[in-house]
């Protein structure tokens, strides 16, 4: 929002400029009708096929499991979390102590928090190291999302 405002501001300052070097004004298209129009028709094509899905195939998008009917006795075994949490929770699986997978998420997050910084720092002239260590990561975070969504044996 802020960067939208300083464009703002210097497209109000500075004026606009053509790009394309165009100096006659029959060669030019209006701004405002043409690509208004343009985007409200895009949007409503949208917004057509998302209303579609939502009255023809509701559950599409719905898991299966969420139709199975509770047993507040026993708490189900296939317990699968979302696939964006799904690496937390192979790594809380993992350690047995709540401490200890908290501390060890912690340590993930510091991790791909630093990945950048350390890669830069420790593999400045060595590029193919450092590919080697993003993509690590990567491989690293595939596997447990992956695990994390495999049934507990």
């Amino acid at each position: 929002m802020v960067l939208s405002l300083v464009h703002l501001i210097f497209l109000h300052v500075n004026g606009s400029r053509n790009s394309l070097g165009v100096t006659r004004i029959n060669d030019k298209v209006e701004f405002h009708w043409f690509y208004l129009l343009k985007d409200l028709v895009s949007f409503l094509l949208l917004m057509f096929f998302f209303v579609l899905i939502l009255l023809l195939i509701p559950f599409v998008f719905i898991d299966s499991e969420n139709f199975l009917f509770v047993d507040i006795i026993k708490t189900p075994e296939h317990i699968k979390p979302e696939w964006y949490f799904s690496f937390a929770y192979c790594i809380l699986r993992r350690v047995p102590n709540k401490l200890g997978g908290v501390i060890g998420l912690v340590i993930r997050i510091i991790v791909l928090i630093l990945l950048p910084l350390i890669t830069k720092r420790f593999f400045k002239f060595n590029d193919l190291l450092r590919s080697f260590v993003v993509v690590f990561h990567f491989i690293v975070f595939f596997i447990l999302t992956w695990l994390g969504g495999c049934v507990v044996e």
